[in-house]
């Protein structure tokens, strides 16, 4: 984009920042002009296929997601990915992973700067699967630390918004996976009971006689 003539540039930028305020809540809300071009191209499209792990625990973060199209999973890998929360077009994903790490430090937004001054963001939380072919714009994550010191107010919207995210996503995920566990002990019970019942089948128990 860098090459194309200035009066396309601007009307191809005019048109993405038109395409992200009515795609996402976010865009709409940010309370800085200069936020849009300045965003505009640093994000980069993306293309998941049908049950494509996005990303896992564990993994670094590197980047997060605006969602364009499709639905994004957030599963549990060691239950056969039992989904708990789906994000959907307008939505984004990738985020909590950063803000939960920020909370680990303090809580607010200051620790977005520590981990920026740091350059060290922290490991994935969470682990997300596109349930059908997806497409997001990915922000880096360097890209998204630069927004705390030249777009203060606007991060502030986006680490608030997404710390209400994160409590739902952890509350959701530990309902998951105690369904999951007891599914499991239910499962566990009930070929207990299929391996030893059929012993006692047809068993006569004869009255002792005093």
């Amino acid at each position: 984009m860098e090459r194309l003539p200035h009066r396309l540039k601007m009307s191809m930028s005019s048109e993405i920042h038109k395409d992200l305020e009515s795609s996402f809540t976010f865009f709409k809300r940010q309370p800085e002009k200069n936020f849009l071009p300045w965003v505009g191209h640093r994000l980069t499209p993306r293309m998941f296929q049908e049950e494509q792990y996005i990303y896992q625990e564990t993994e670094s973060i590197s980047e997060v997601f605006f969602c364009c199209q499709g639905k994004i999973a957030y599963v549990l890998p060691r239950y056969d990915n039992a989904c708990y929360y789906v994000a959907v077009k307008g939505d984004i994903f990738g985020l909590e992973d950063v803000i939960y790490n920020a909370h680990q430090l303090h809580g607010g937004v200051s620790d977005l700067k520590v981990m920026q001054k740091r350059k060290f963001y922290g490991d994935r939380r969470f682990s997300t699967m596109s349930l059908n072919i997806s497409e997001a714009l990915a922000l880096s994550v360097p890209d998204l630390m630069k927004i705390t010191s030249e777009f203060p107010k606007t991060i502030e919207v986006l680490y608030e918004d997404q710390s209400s995210l994160l409590e739902k996503l952890v509350v959701a995920r530990v309902r998951q996976m105690d369904r999951c566990k007891q599914a499991q002990f239910t499962a566990s019970g009930q070929m207990i009971q299929s391996v030893h019942l059929p012993q006692f089948t047809g068993l006569q128990v004869e009255t002792p006689a005093f």
